[in-house]
């Protein structure tokens, strides 16, 4: 943390930083903030889906993200999973996910902003994997959106989803809405729903936060969980918990 009147400066800027961009992690929804550039946002964190009797853990998921200009972010994650109970998986790396962001209408803080975020997942050869994520190769085509209404921000996800070999395509969709009090804490909503061609859906809702510990570290957590499943079986609890690194 920088001293004296740099330190007020770097606090105040990052507070309005955390109230602006509402969604991203801790949530599934994501929108059009960027870190700016020459900027790192580094997270580490755990999240945690369980059904009755089986559970599967990222412990834990580090996400990269670097600013490119304004308006550009480049983002490289890869989860360690960790199964149990009745999840037939076993432990090992899962899918790396590799994406940029660009924001291609900003109309500015208090307007409305729209961006892209064409990301692939697939499996880092030489590591050892989890069979659950022995999947293929897959490729999500997304828009975020984003608008500042003073007490509130809201913004929504919508995109396409493909996967090369017999598990096909799907959509997913998000809404997100957040409240800011004061400088450094951060109140977030969300629904998130994501589909699988003549399969069926996932919907999930998700509650979270993210506190300011200093300028350069956040906390972020959430908790949801399914309100329907018809991919598999329900999740009863949903879970988030994390630390951000900004450089």
């Amino acid at each position: 943390m920088k001293r004296a009147a740099c330190a007020c400066a770097a606090a105040a800027a990052l507070g309005a930083s955390l109230a602006f961009a509402q969604a991203g992690p801790p949530l599934l929804t994501d929108d059009p903030g960027t870190p700016g550039d020459g900027h790192w946002e580094v997270n580490f964190a755990w999240t945690s889906e369980r059904t009755p009797g089986a559970h599967v853990d990222e412990r834990p998921l580090v996400d990269v993200n670097y600013g490119i200009g304004e308006r550009v972010q480049l983002k490289l994650e890869m989860p360690w999973l960790a199964t149990g109970g009745n999840t037939r998986g076993g432990d090992g790396f899962g899918e790396a996910l590799a994406g940029v962001k660009w924001r291609f209408y900003d109309a500015g803080e208090r307007g409305w902003q729209l961006s892209t975020y064409p990301q692939v997942g697939f499996l880092m050869p030489g590591l050892h994997h989890s069979r659950l994520d022995d999947r293929g190769t897959s490729w999500l085509l997304p828009l975020e959106i984003r608008r500042d209404f003073g007490a509130v921000e809201a913004g929504a996800e919508v995109g396409r989803t493909f996967r090369s070999g017999a598990a096909g395509g799907g959509w997913i969709a998000g809404v997100a809405v957040g409240h800011a009090f004061g400088e450094a804490f951060e109140l977030l909503a969300e629904l998130h729903d994501e589909s699988i061609d003549g399969v069926g859906h996932e919907l999930a809702a998700n509650i979270g936060a993210r506190r300011m510990l200093s300028a350069h570290f956040v906390l972020l957590a959430s908790v949801g969980r399914d309100l329907e499943n018809g991919i598999e079986r329900r999740n009863t609890l949903l879970a988030y918990l994390g630390l951000q690194l900004l450089r």
